[in-house]
């Protein structure tokens, strides 16, 4: 049964109770779990959730939440503590009136309209949660954005994209998974798989600040080969940004004014020129020694600084142990 047709019958049907685990891991090594149950109620439905890991053995991270939603997964309320990367302090807790939202969080609070489309969830939230998310956006029609009621004004809109489906074998049956990304929720994108059940699979995220990956625990002898999909899916990613950020030159071409920092030990140079041609710097120096061809376009570099080849001060490594996403 497709998810949608399933999701459609929730309003006519009575929801059942249901419980699960997902087993987090970081880089493949498991470091703790989560497990939660959804509640059903004559207006609706419950989920309490705890989602908790050891990072590295230096923090333990516990998130308890419950969320309260109606049939058809639109969120009324939610109670978050703790967080996977704000502390065991930190509250998330809003409610919805009609058309109005009232949210806390991190000590601040605000009282907003409720978007068309939205949910109640915050940053790195619990597994569960990001189920619920999923179920909410595809019975309401896949909108291209989902608003958040954060205590921030304008927190952007999560935006959550179809990638394709993937099949996993498993007991000596084939599995097939919807996979999906999800932008704005957590830092970069999500890769999520839903099952046909319209349950979360698996889920390929960056929660905590490092990568982590979370694996329905009936699901976790297929997770190597999901996390060798779900890379590809980044490199993916990646491949896209750089295509949507064109260079502001390329092939030949003069940057004239910035300051020159040449990796020599040299004191800064002010005001230089930087030739570049087919992509490979031919020259650099003081504007009067060296002079810009005519006819060669020109970059104006006044007020910046610049320095010569690719200067990366801050990589993670995830997935393919050659790939930096």
């Amino acid at each position: 049964m497709r998810l949608s047709f399933w999701l459609l019958l929730l309003t006519a049907a009575p929801l059942r109770a249901e419980t699960g685990r997902l087993i987090i891991h970081m880089m493949l090594h498991a470091i703790g779990d989560e497990q939660y149950e959804v509640t059903p109620s004559p207006g609706g439905l419950t989920i309490h959730t705890t989602y908790h890991y050891a990072d590295r053995g230096f923090f333990d991270h516990t998130v308890t939440a419950s969320l309260s939603l109606k049939p058809d997964y639109t969120a009324l309320r939610i109670e978050l503590q703790g967080s996977a990367d704000r502390g065991p302090g930190e509250r998330y807790a809003a409610h919805i009136d009609q058309s109005e939202a009232t949210v806390e969080e991190r000590g601040g609070n605000r009282t907003l309209a409720v978007p068309e489309h939205y949910f109640l969830i915050s940053g790195p939230s619990p597994f569960a949660l990001q189920m619920a998310m999923m179920r909410y956006w595809m019975a309401h029609g896949k909108p291209s954005a989902l608003g958040m009621v954060r205590a921030r004004p304008g927190a952007e809109p999560v935006h959550i994209e179809f990638q394709g489906q993937d099949a996993i074998a498993l007991n000596g049956r084939e599995i097939a998974l919807q996979r999906y990304t999800v932008a704005n929720l957590m830092f970069g994108r999500e890769v999520l798989w839903m099952d046909g059940q319209g349950n979360l699979a698996a889920a390929m995220t960056f929660a905590g600040g490092l990568p982590l990956e979370a694996v329905r625990a009936e699901y976790e002898p297929a997770l190597p080969d999901l996390y060798r999909k779900g890379v590809a899916q980044e490199m993916a990613d990646l491949e896209a940004i750089g295509r949507s950020v064109p260079p502001e030159q390329s092939g030949t071409f003069a940057i004239a004014g910035a300051t020159l920092v040449d990796a020599t030990g040299s004191l800064p140079v002010k005001d230089a020129v930087v030739l570049v041609r087919n992509g490979r710097i031919a020259a650099a120096g003081r504007r009067a020694d060296v002079p810009i061809p005519s006819g060669m376009p020109v970059v104006d570099g006044k007020g910046q600084t610049l320095l010569p080849g690719l200067w990366e001060m801050h990589t993670h490594f995830s997935g393919d142990r050659k790939s930096v996403v």
